[in-house]
């Protein structure tokens, strides 16, 4: 029987991942009387609980409510166990008139839409982010492999020796412990960390935030679907690459024009300066950044329709590692557009800033003619691979949450990598202790290979 207040207290868990919806369907009394009268008031439904920091929803005159009940995210503010706030199911409060109303029902079920929404705003900026990760190793593998001696590999050859050199592995280990470590540290550490230490801490990574053995099942997913994405990304550029090749070699016909160079430095400098000034006043970074990826992705053609394969696979690498600022660059870009379709200009400093995208673009006209160096003193190297490191714990465990970052990364890594080929003539110049190698020129792979 209901009384002018009823609570009901529905026991299910509290699961970052799964959304429950509840259907309280109110019971109208079966007697005779009871089925001429109206109620006397509106029926009012409160969903609410125990924690003080959860938002109580209420519903007024309605016959039937839908309660849609899911945990709270994985980057929180402040961390449940502190304050006693545990979770104990959800307190559903009725007011009815109870001569009217003599009952009712509650139907709990998963709904499977709302999960699946929830699942991959969960986790679509983590696979963004693990992705970047991935395609630093790649690339780091590549670099590696060319400095040793060997011929640069292509993305897919380096993806394969990190599967087989144990990378996978790893990075399935190591994403299934660290929502573990986390939370036994959080568990170990709660009476000596303050509430925005202990948040800090839990918002690393994936943020540990209730799932239990599923939450360490879907970061070690990630991982791989991370790798797999990356695969893909390169099977699609490699294509893209070897079909435009041929087109160029189709329409040129392997002409003196494909080859033919001597006013690229002129007109080199002219683009670079009118670049550089449209930046500056009329058209944000984002956009300057889609220019640079386009040309990027032309010029990796172009050298591959003269059978630079060495010059090539680097070109094609970069192309792999900046694909992961594609999308961070995309939100920008459409309120850009949609800004000019009312002859309105972003005039806002950050959007004209050109250190944004300076490293992307000298990186891009360097690597246009030449190589990084095969020939590297140890030390150069070693801080390459450190930056490299850095960069993928970075996205490990801190851009999970912050994704915007990777961009401002990329084109840090990318920074470094052109000031290595600046460097490559006066590092070859002074360098003392070994005899100078002969590097290779880039433009013909048959002639590196017998300069070898």
């Amino acid at each position: 029987m209901l009384g002018v207040r009823s609570r009901i207290r529905i026991l299910m868990p509290e699961d970052p991942l799964v959304v429950y919806r509840a259907r309280i369907t109110m019971q109208r009394d079966a007697t005779a009387g009871a089925l001429t009268m109206a109620p006397r008031f509106g029926t009012v439904v409160r969903q609410s609980d125990g924690r003080r920091q959860f938002e109580s929803k209420f519903w007024y005159d309605a016959s039937s409510v839908d309660l849609a009940i899911h945990g709270r995210g994985a980057y929180a503010t402040g961390d449940p166990s502190l304050d006693g706030d545990l979770w104990d199911g959800l307190d559903v409060d009725v007011w009815a008139d109870a001569d009217y109303f003599g009952g009712m029902v509650v139907d709990l079920r998963i709904n499977w839409y709302s999960s699946l929404n929830r699942l991959v705003k969960r986790y679509d900026m983590a696979l963004l982010a693990l992705s970047f990760a991935w395609a630093c190793a790649v690339l780091l593998c590549q670099l590696r492999a060319w400095t040793n001696g060997h011929e640069f590999p292509s993305s897919l050859q380096a993806i394969e020796r990190l599967v087989r050199g144990g990378a996978l592995a790893a990075a399935v280990v190591a994403a299934m412990a660290i929502p573990l470590v986390q939370i036994g540290v959080a568990h170990a550490m709660r009476d000596s960390w303050s509430a925005t230490a202990l948040a800090r801490w839990n918002n690393l990574f994936m943020g540990a935030r209730g799932g239990g053995w599923a939450q360490c099942v879907a970061a070690a997913v990630l991982a791989v679907m991370a790798l797999g994405f990356v695969a893909c990304q390169a099977v699609v550029l490699a294509s893209m690459c070897e079909l435009s090749a041929r087109a160029l070699a189709w329409k040129i016909g392997h002409s003196s024009d494909l080859n033919s160079s001597g006013s690229e430095p002129g007109r080199m400098a002219m683009a670079t300066t009118a670049f550089a000034v449209l930046v500056s006043t009329l058209i944000p970074y984002q956009f300057a950044f889609l220019v640079i990826y386009m040309a990027q992705l032309l010029t990796a053609a172009r050298t591959q329709a003269r059978g630079a394969h060495n010059l090539g696979k680097y070109q094609q690498a970069l192309l792999l590692f900046w694909t992961s600022s594609l999308p961070y660059c995309a939100p920008e870009l459409l309120v850009w557009v949609r800004n000019l379709s009312v002859l309105w200009l972003e005039d806002a400093a950050a959007d004209h800033n050109i250190l944004n995208m300076a490293g992307y673009f000298a990186l891009r006209l360097l690597a246009a003619y030449r190589m990084v160096p095969s020939a590297q003193p140890r030390w150069l190297s070693t801080s390459t691979a450190v930056c490299f490191g850095a960069a993928v714990a970075c996205a490990w465990l801190v851009c999970v949450r912050r994704p915007f970052v990777l961009y401002d990364v990329a084109n840090a890594l990318s920074a470094w990598l052109a000031l290595i080929q600046l460097a490559d003539y006066p590092l070859r110049l002074f360098a003392s202790g070994s005899e100078p190698r002969l590097e290779p020129s880039s433009s013909d792979d048959v002639l590196q290979r017998k300069l070898r």
